[in-house]
């Protein structure tokens, strides 16, 4: 137990940081698990870097679908998936087998994170990792004990990154298709076009449209 004043301080502001970090924890799992795949219907598993700075968490159900960079170029540029809502985006995202975990939980964009994918499918569903710090942190860690990691590049044994689509847009996706192409969850070229948001009007516009199957 601490001892002196300066002791007792420290002592209590690392507890108060330990329980605002479980609490953190708690509240972004709590919105990410309704949107959860069944364990028998994962596909693939997205890891990106950290919820962000901004509180425009991939899983908010309330937030914009075309304003938030990732969820834009991952489910409608990338994926082809057409909704109006946000939450319809992520029951899309959920159905077709994907689901988003995050490196840490702690908002650092201004762990070895493997513990949301059963074990028994360690090996079997294809994890892929989005951002270079998260590719140089988590890869081979990952990769050692067991994970598919789809950013392996085994003729040149590294790992292909996947840039986060922030000023990096046409980036993300060359570099995402040929992935989903690996793994056979790349969606028809002209669904994706389709269901492409122009430039112009990415910060406003609703995705709309009727929901197409792929």
């Amino acid at each position: 137990m601490p001892q002196t004043l300066t002791q007792t301080l420290i002592f209590f502001y690392r507890l108060d940081c330990i329980i605002v970090l479980i609490m953190t924890i708690s509240y972004y799992k709590s919105l990410r698990e309704d949107y959860k795949p069944k364990p028998l219907e994962l596909k693939a598993v997205f890891i990106a870097e950290s919820p962000p700075s901004s509180g425009r968490y991939f899983y908010d159900p309330e937030g914009s679908p075309t304003g938030e960079v990732l969820f834009r170029e991952l489910l409608i540029e990338s994926l082809g998936l057409r909704f109006g809502l946000k939450k319809e985006g992520l029951e899309a995202f959920r159905d077709k087998g994907f689901l988003l975990v995050d490196g840490t939980y702690q908002r650092i964009n201004k762990n070895k994170n493997g513990n949301d994918i059963p074990s028994k499918q360690r090996d079997v569903i294809p994890l892929i990792l989005i951002k270079t710090t998260v590719l140089n942190a988590l890869a081979k860690p990952l990769h050692r004990n067991g994970f598919n990691i789809v950013n392996y590049n085994k003729a040149k044994n590294s790992y292909d990154p996947v840039f986060f689509p922030g000023r990096k847009t046409k980036y993300f996706r060359a570099q995402l298709r040929p992935m989903l192409e690996s793994i056979g969850m790349a969606p028809p070229i002209e669904l994706v076009e389709k269901a492409r948001i122009p430039l112009s009007k990415r910060r406003t516009a609703k995705t709309g449209g009727d929901k197409i199957d792929w």
